[in-house]
């Protein structure tokens, strides 16, 4: 069960983005928005985003880049 995982991970660098995904937001690339919304991984692996966590995701992630803790490369 990811919730349990999700409890014990640090809420500043990993992200559930999907009910079937957590994510270590220092390992993301971008944001692909094409036939869906999907995280890119700088692994180039492509991770689905939930339609009901877009836009608290979206707003962490400006969030964490308004502050500076968080480049994309």
């Amino acid at each position: 069960n990811l919730g349990e995982y999700e409890k014990q991970l640090s809420q500043k660098d990993f992200y559930r983005i999907h009910h079937g995904y957590i994510v270590n937001i220092h390992h993301m690339k971008r944001i692909v928005k094409s036939k869906g919304i999907f995280c890119e991984m700088k692994n180039e692996t492509i991770i689905p985003i939930s339609k009901r966590k877009i836009t608290q995701f979206t707003k962490y992630i400006k969030d964490l880049s308004n502050s500076n803790l968080l480049e994309f490369s």
